[in-house]
């Protein structure tokens, strides 16, 4: 299955699948539902960056 990631009207937040991901005050990553494997893999790719991914 192929991953969707669209910007949100808000600076640092993507849909990814249409789950919410968020940059928080902290400057950490934050998915509203978990993503999978795939999701978080071709996020990253996306933005660009190794990050961690925390599901809220």
């Amino acid at each position: 299955m192929g991953v969707t990631i669209e910007p949100t009207v808000n600076a640092d937040a993507y849909w990814v699948n249409s789950k919410e991901v968020y940059l928080d005050s902290n400057n950490k990553w934050i998915a509203r539902e978990e993503l999978t494997t795939n999701e978080a893999t071709a996020f990253r790719s996306y933005i660009g960056k190794q990050v961690k991914i925390q599901t809220n």
